[in-house]
């Protein structure tokens, strides 16, 4: 027999994660906001096991980066998507935000962010999650060939073919390493790799996600991201 208690935060673990996976669903189906908004805003008010990461993730999306700062400085510092095997500190998602802002230079965050990543892969050199989130933090700060091979050494570590969602997440991330990079040929070839997989890469995000639109005029891209018209 479970207790009322626990029968109430068993409930409510159940419905935050129906609404997170549907909004990362109805997000990766036609690359629209709006209905994941719905799903986010009508979760329980106990917070999810990342305390605000899913709403900033979702501003992020809407382009609205003042309130994804907002909804950052609620999470725990360490962040982890724990199926995909992303891995990200504040610092980094700070970093990330500020620079879609248009920042000039990379804030402080990015700094802060290089040097917890380097010493956790001196630290645990095997972890391809690690090495992935080190090549975004180099390709933020414009270390081009630093962050082409964190990003490469992490799809080399975990590839795609080993475990099916982890390795579609790191070669999402070289794709974006690629692309930040002004890499556009090989951001839109491993795009086209990640797309041949299941998974959250589909079309739909290539439209909503701001880390393309350094390939948005790119004929090949614009091809992968048109509407597909199945057949009768």
């Amino acid at each position: 027999r479970i207790e009322r208690p626990a029968l109430l935060n068993l409930t409510t673990s159940v419905l935050t994660g129906a609404a997170l996976g549907g909004a990362r669903i109805n997000r990766a189906r036609d690359g629209s906001t709006r209905a994941a908004r719905g799903l986010l805003d009508s979760m329980p008010d106990k917070d999810p096991a990342q305390p605000g990461y899913y709403r900033f993730e979702q501003a992020i999306y809407e382009r609205d980066y003042e309130t994804a700062l907002d909804w950052l400085d609620t999470t725990n510092d360490l962040i982890s998507e724990p199926i995909d095997e992303e891995i990200l500190t504040t610092t980094l998602a700070e970093c990330h935000c500020r620079m879609l802002q248009g920042a000039l230079r990379p804030p402080d965050e990015c700094e802060y962010a290089r040097i917890h990543f380097e010493r956790a892969r001196d630290a645990s050199p095997g972890d391809a999650a690690i090495h992935g989130a080190l090549g975004w933090t180099y390709a933020l700060l414009g270390r081009k060939e630093e962050a082409i091979e964190a990003g490469q050494r992490a799809v080399a570590l975990l590839p795609i073919e080993e475990d099916a969602m982890a390795g579609q997440t790191h070669l999402e991330r070289l794709a974006k390493i690629y692309a930040r990079v002004g890499e556009h040929e090989l951001a839109i070839d491993t795009i086209e790799e990640s797309l041949d997989h299941p998974g959250w890469l589909t079309a739909g995000m290539l439209r909503l996600d701001p880390d393309w639109d350094p390939l948005r005029e790119h004929p090949r891209f614009i091809e992968l991201v048109a509407p597909r018209i199945v057949a009768q």
